[in-house]
């Protein structure tokens, strides 16, 4: 899977690996690069999403790739964020709340879980994102509708008292119980590329 976040408030995942390197051997090697990464997903964190999105697919790749486009809603930043060119970790939880749900699903992130995640030790940011489109209409569904990214120095903040309050509120609990679709993935981060 890669993530490319432009400064436009875009972001781009594609599903498979193979992409990543494609994306590198055509020299699309946009600046300011993050590289983070799993043993099942890529993550590329990028400034220039329209010359990715041209980057032109084999046949090979079709038959494999699937992306989703995704528009930056929300952003909070801590006010001493350490350079994300340092060892760090990407959490990303995807979410589709029921439609009757979307509003207080929203309520909640903004009202109380990304406050409760930013009191937490090792916490960077928050960014939230809208899916805007997939390259296949048959996953619109399947796939999350909105995608959360928070940076961390490390997963020992998922041991603080801070963090275990934030993922554990009766509300967070009523709002994530009733969502749709759900995924979570820990990404290393890997490498910064230009600058």
């Amino acid at each position: 899977m890669a993530l490319i976040s432009g400064t436009d408030g875009k972001t781009l995942i594609v599903s498979k690996g193979s992409n990543r390197l494609n994306i590198f051997s055509l020299g699309m090697q946009p600046p300011s690069t993050l590289v983070y990464g799993s043993k099942e997903y890529w993550v590329l964190l990028a400034e220039d999403i329209e010359s990715i999105l041209q980057v032109p697919q084999s046949k090979e790749d079709n038959t494999n790739s699937q992306w989703r486009l995704y528009e930056q809603i929300h952003e909070t930043v801590h006010p001493n964020a350490i350079a994300l060119d340092t060892s760090h970790i990407l959490v990303l939880n995807g979410m589709t709340p029921k439609p009757e749900d979307d509003q207080e699903f929203n309520r909640w992130y903004a009202e109380e879980h990304i406050p409760m995640l930013s009191r937490a030790p090792g916490w960077i940011y928050s960014k939230r994102y809208k899916l805007l489109q997939t390259s296949d209409s048959d996953l619109k569904y399947a796939v999350p509708m909105y995608l959360a990214a928070h940076a961390w120095k490390s997963e020992l903040s998922f041991q603080s008292d801070e963090y275990k309050e934030a993922v554990s509120t009766p509300w967070r609990n009523k709002v994530v119980d009733s969502v749709l679709t759900k995924e979570r993935h820990v990404l290393d981060f890997t490498i910064s590329l230009g600058n």
